[in-house]
């Protein structure tokens, strides 16, 4: 019916109405009008300065996953004229996300998985322009590509296929102890094929907090953990679970 050859090597598209985004490999972001499907047009654009693998779009903003340079967030309210107003870096030390190349939106969430990276990055996206890190999943091969259908993601995790992971709705917490000061169960939701230490601090202020593992070895019963701090219920502790 119709096409256009972009500057760069396309490897992406999302379309919202009229308005259709390409990643456009080291080219960057091209905007088009596709109001003519016979004769689309390129109105704007956005060179990230790396090479852009994957977008997808959420309102006015296009998610843009750039291998080299990490997720960026343009605006695209004026598609002659797409401004970056957040991002996350791919060499960041407490906010990385890997080298990304495929993107998936769904709800207030972003899902990013780079070229074969054993991980999947979830993005809180409730505010656009100050996107965060909201949780890193160990998958069991390297994953492609990434989509996402009501609450399970489902991914092309290379030489392993396909991985569907269900709930990605992180939850901990904890079972007030029968008895005052006795022993504090702390449960979790888990992803398949998973394993898991819990750690606890008594001080969340300290620059460095030092977190220390539970002694007890967790119990995985189904989609739950479950361990057991027979001090928990007798001082004021903070609690984390780690996928090992």
């Amino acid at each position: 019916m119709g096409g256009y050859d972009t500057t760069g090597t396309a490897y992406g598209v999302a379309v919202n109405g009229t308005t259709a985004c390409v990643a456009d490999g080291q080219a960057g972001l091209q905007v088009m009008d596709v109001s003519t499907p016979a004769s689309p047009q390129r109105v704007g654009g956005y060179d990230t300065d790396g090479e852009v693998m994957g977008v997808a779009l959420l309102g006015n903003y296009a998610l843009v996953a750039d291998r080299l340079e990490g997720l960026h967030v343009l605006n695209i309210a004026n598609p002659q004229n797409p401004r970056l107003v957040g991002r996350i870096s791919n060499n960041g030390i407490t906010n990385n996300i890997g080298s990304p190349h495929s993107i998936a939106v769904h709800g207030q969430f972003a899902y990013v998985v780079g070229g074969g990276d054993t991980r999947l990055y979830r993005v809180d996206l409730t505010d656009p322009v100050n996107p965060k890190l909201a949780g890193v999943f160990k998958l069991r091969g390297g994953a492609f590509g990434v989509a996402v259908s009501g609450d399970k993601v489902f991914l092309a995790d290379g030489r392993s296929g396909l991985e569907i992971l269900g709930d990605m709705g992180f939850r901990i917490g904890a079972v007030r102890p029968s008895v005052p000061g006795g022993p504090l169960r702390i449960r979790w939701n888990v992803l398949p094929e998973r394993s898991y230490r819990a750690e606890f601090t008594t001080n969340l202020g300290d620059i460095n907090v030092n977190w220390q593992n539970l002694p007890a070895v967790p119990v995985i019963q189904g989609t739950q953990g479950e361990v057991t701090d027979t001090e928990g219920g007798s001082s004021p502790r903070f609690y984390r679970v780690i996928e090992e």
